[in-house]
């Protein structure tokens, strides 16, 4: 298990360049190894060798710091290259709540109005595409389908020329809706996609320059980026797929520039963390625009039920009562969870470089959330 140590940390970031605005502060402890840490390491280990992954790398948040960050493993099968708490992977869906956020910064600052139709903003959409809201699409309630596995749509290689041609990729936007919009859940990345063209009728600025300037930079995202084709990323890790055989082989190469709001994310564990710490103070949202805006609220759809999912957040309560979000991610070769209890400024950001379902990540995160609170 590697940690890293506060120097190694801080002249890493200086060779990422700094954020062009402030940052709330991050540190790794320095104090000598304690009981919770000894618990979180043993937890992540056990988890680590019970998935059987190339590289893994965990980050602990807790009260508003980065406590514990590091890896397991490799982060490049073929080089040998560890997994670090620096290691750049592909945050498959953890793109929701970071498009999320961008767009209730947006909504906090006036600029857009989240239950107005996206198509007094975005021209040329479908009759029934236009009168959709921005809430509808963060909280997956337009009817819009989600990818189809089985059919290898997760896995388009192909580059698209224009924000406009890949919103309407596979004929999605053409198609019937699944219910009339806020009357039914539907988890659907191709709903979340329309924030690419939504967001820069808005702002003036492509969807990847809006999410630096309005979530990268202030939360001192350093290594985080949007995906885009040929782009060269130091400390990126491999993508992989288990083999026949049981062994780890590479994933197929795909080009996620097309789902950047719902999945073009590339980011470290730290990064992750940051974007946590940056929430729970406030300096992305106050807590006063997360309350108008209903950041944190499941939408409750006509029948009654709760959908426990917010603005690009899922939202539950653990079994002592305790409120906490997440959200997990899956990437062709790798897979993420960021789990918060935002009341307490306690996150865990997980990541692994090898095609498995988000959910074992979840697994890794509440474990170590266990062993962390003993």
């Amino acid at each position: 298990m590697r940690r890293i140590h506060p120097l190694a940390l801080a002249l890493a970031l200086l060779a990422c360049g700094a954020p062009p605005a402030p940052a709330p502060s991050i540190g790794v402890t320095s104090s000598p190894v304690s009981d919770r840490i000894h618990r979180a390491e043993a937890a992540i280990a056990e988890r680590f060798a019970a998935l059987d992954v190339p590289g893994l790398s965990v980050a602990v948040v807790d009260d508003g710091r980065v406590v514990w960050a590091g890896g397991r493993g490799v982060a490049v099968v073929e080089t040998g290259a560890e997994a670090t708490s620096q290691t750049v992977y592909r945050v498959g869906s953890i793109s929701k709540p970071i498009a999320a956020t961008l767009v209730a910064r947006l909504a906090a600052q006036g600029r857009l109005d989240l239950d107005g139709p996206i198509g007094a903003h975005v021209a040329g959409l479908p009759p029934h595409i236009a009168p959709l809201t921005a809430r509808q699409i963060l909280t997956h309630t337009t009817g819009i389908r989600h990818d189809r596995y089985a059919a290898g749509e997760k896995e388009n290689a192909r580059v698209f020329d224009s924000v406009d041609a890949a919103i309407r990729i596979y004929g999605v936007l053409d198609a019937p809706l699944a219910f009339a919009p806020g009357a039914g859940y539907l988890y659907s990345t191709y709903a979340y996609n329309l924030l690419a063209a939504l967001v820069p009728a808005v702002t003036g600025s492509s969807f990847a320059e809006a999410a630096r300037r309005e979530v990268f930079a202030p939360a001192g995202m350093a290594t985080a980026r949007m995906a885009a084709p040929g782009l060269t990323v130091l400390d990126r890790a491999g993508q992989y797929r288990r083999g026949p055989d049981g062994g780890f082989v590479p994933a197929p190469a795909v080009d996620p520039s097309w789902k950047l709001p719902g999945g073009g994310v590339l980011a470290s564990v730290t990064d992750l963390a940051r974007f946590a710490i940056a929430l729970d103070a406030g300096a992305l949202l106050t807590p006063a625009e997360d309350a108008r805006l209903g950041t944190y609220a499941p939408v409750i759809l006509p029948d009654g039920t709760s959908t426990g999912y917010g603005l690009g957040w899922r939202v539950e309560a653990d079994a002592d009562g305790r409120p906490w979000v997440g959200h997990g991610g899956g990437a062709t070769g790798g897979a993420a969870y960021l789990l918060r209890r935002p009341g307490d400024r306690f996150a865990v950001a997980v990541i692994c470089n090898l095609e498995i379902r988000s959910a074992e990540l979840s697994a890794v995160a509440r474990a170590v959330e266990a062993a962390w609170g003993g």
